[in-house]
């Protein structure tokens, strides 16, 4: 009886509510609620759409709709914010011609379809979100949504259709009929099970808790994050899975908590989250964040998967945010948009392999942070990133490591990047930057991009709209290089940055930027190492990126510090590997480990 309503979602729904806070003082109720989802197995049904596979595009514009985001206060002294007075409620819809003769044939087949919508990314491909259809005209073609595109509609943006009875027309697909609760499956395996989910709870929630542990404990199913810690000590989940979340598996807060060994799938916005809560123990958040001293948080050899399945943009399947925290040979793969978001300070990203991500992304990176000049100190060391290619218009636009906004101190050393579409850095006005004996092979953008015009300057970075002032005095962060200098006059310099000692191979260019009028004198721009073929891999054809002793890499860099391969990624993985048809047992439990899934003895 309780079948919730479909939401809006998507990164792009931030530019909407919170430009209208004050949406239903003026009678327009938009629902954000996540609804009941169902799953086959393990995999997550889709609600029935057109077309079943890949994506139809917008065709000629008719209105674009109100650009909302331009009634938020935040873009109060920009020329294109909106006054109150100046608004109508509700806001202008978007309205659109189908592109494609095929959908406007396919619409007319559509028979008392009255809870219909549209996902996509409308307006920009790093700003997805979801819209209720208000109107499908089927005799001209044309489709009117009830709210307005976040992002500026364009012609040729991609979406399809969906929560359409007619559409259910292939296995994986559902539709649930409100009026009526009935509910309609395609199931994958009629022997298979089914799952409903609807549970608004969290699981398990911790609340300053110390020194407990958990083990081998699949926590699975609920429409809210999966496990909450707050403000917790020395509490530890160890060979855990998380999997069936329509928000985020796990939040991790406190200090010398853990994260070893565990599965972490099927979420449908965030991975895991690491930081810091002042609700509980807030000395711990104040210590951190005021004198920098670390939380020593750790995410350790944990496979994070298939995450941002319902916001597929700026939904990273890890958020590594706090002082001092660690993850470490973890196996972070498929996925629309970025692996991880790094927030606080002074963290570390080691020894761990991406693969299959921002697939449908532009002016995205795999690792990202943006927008607080005093969060500094990340360390990105000794990863494999491969096979990262974006579906996009523009699939060079994308960057294994993206400093945006001016954020200042990333050390990015030793990393190996192999066949990706994009960059390996792009900084967007960034300073103090080390980019060093990194490798990468087969890239389809340049190897480190400085894309700052100071002249391109807008008002959202503006000196005052930076929360950093209060840090500028703190004793804590003067030890980050040049940052208790920082003025009205020079913050936005990108300037003392050293790349140097890098290594490329049939990459689509080296080290590129804006005039380096904007740069110090300082800055050390020293062209990679350009090389034309093997230089000395163990055994590249297999995939091994060991560097031989004797590769010509260390005639050119004596001093080289190569990507250490063979402990990159899970080294579970490298076991089971090992273990091939054997059984893994563990002590104490009543379970063995059939490759990654613990089944119980019979």
């Amino acid at each position: 009886t309780e079948y919730g309503e479909l939401n809006m979602y998507g990164m792009g729904l931030g530019y909407f509510t919170n430009a209208v806070t004050n949406m239903k003082g003026h009678g327009v109720i938009i629902p954000t609620d996540q609804p009941p989802e169902l799953f086959f197995g393990n995999e997550s049904g889709q609600l029935a759409k057109y077309p079943n596979d890949g994506w139809i595009f917008t065709g000629t514009i008719i209105q674009t709709g109100d650009e909302v985001q331009w009634w938020s206060s935040t873009w109060l002294t920009s020329a294109q914010f909106v006054p109150e007075e100046e608004r109508v409620y509700p806001p202008k819809p978007s309205i659109w011609e189908f592109a494609e003769p095929e959908t406007k044939n396919t619409v007319k087949k559509w028979v008392n379809e009255d809870d219909i919508w549209i996902y996509g990314t409308l307006g920009e491909n790093w700003s997805d979100n979801s819209l209720p259809v208000k109107e499908i005209d089927s005799n001209k073609g044309i489709i009117t949504t009830k709210f307005p595109s976040p992002k500026l509609l364009k012609k040729d943006m991609k979406y399809y259709i969906y929560n359409v009875l007619g559409e259910l027309d292939k296995p994986g697909e559902y539709y649930l009929d409100r009026n009526t609760g009935v509910l309609y499956i395609y199931p994958t395996d009629l022997n298979g099970t089914v799952t409903f989910s609807n549970l608004k709870k969290t699981l398990l929630v911790m609340n300053g808790v110390e020194n407990v542990s958990f083990k081998s404990v699949a926590f699975k199913g609920s429409l809210t994050t999966l496990v909450q810690v707050n403000g917790c000590i020395n509490c530890t989940f160890e060979l855990c899975s998380f999997s069936k979340s329509a928000k985020t598996g796990i939040g991790l807060t406190g200090k010398n908590n853990k994260l070893i060994s565990c599965h972490i799938y099927q979420m449908g916005t965030g991975g895991v989250s690491i930081g810091t809560n002042k609700s509980y123990n807030a000395w711990i958040a104040d210590e951190a964040d005021q004198n920098l001293v670390p939380q020593n948080q750790v995410i350790e050899n944990c496979e994070i998967e298939n995450v941002g399945r319902i916001n597929a943009t700026y939904s990273p399947h890890l958020t590594l945010g706090g002082v001092g925290n660690l993850a470490t040979n973890c196996y972070i793969h498929d996925g629309e948009h970025m692996a991880m978001s790094l927030g606080g300070n002074d963290n570390t990203v080691e020894y761990c392999e991406f693969t299959d991500l921002l697939r449908s992304a532009d002016d995205s990176g795999l690792i990202y942070a943006g927008y607080a000049l005093q969060r500094q100190g990340y360390v990105i060391r000794h990863n494999y990133f491969h096979d990262i290619v974006s579906s996009s218009t523009k699939p060079y636009d994308i960057s294994m490591w993206y400093p945006d906004d001016t954020m200042r101190g990333w050390t990015v050393q030793s990393n190996l990047v192999v066949n990706t579409s994009g960059r390996g850095m792009h900084s967007n006005g960034g300073a103090t930057h080390t980019v060093t004996d990194n490798i990468a092979i087969n890239l389809g953008g340049q190897f480190v991009n400085f894309g700052w015009h100071e002249s391109d300057l807008s008002g959202k970075y503006a000196w005052e709209k930076y929360d950093f002032q209060k840090y500028l005095d703190n004793p804590a962060y003067a030890k980050y290089k040049n940052f208790a200098d920082l003025t009205p006059a020079n913050y936005l310099r990108a300037d003392d940055i050293t790349v140097d000692r890098n290594v490329i191979w049939g990459t689509n260019g080296d080290i590129t930027g804006p005039a380096f009028t904007t740069y110090a004198s300082e800055s050390n721009f020293n062209k990679s190492y350009d090389i034309s073929s093997d230089p000395g891999f163990v055994d590249m054809a297999n995939g091994d990126y060991t560097l031989r002793e004797d590769s010509i890499i260390y005639k050119k860099f004596p001093e080289f510090q190569a990507p250490d391969f063979k402990n990159m990624g899970m080294y579970t993985g490298k076991l089971q590997g090992l273990l091939g048809e054997n059984k893994a047992f563990l002590v104490g439990s009543p379970k063995v480990y059939n490759g990654w899934n613990p089944e119980a003895i019979t």
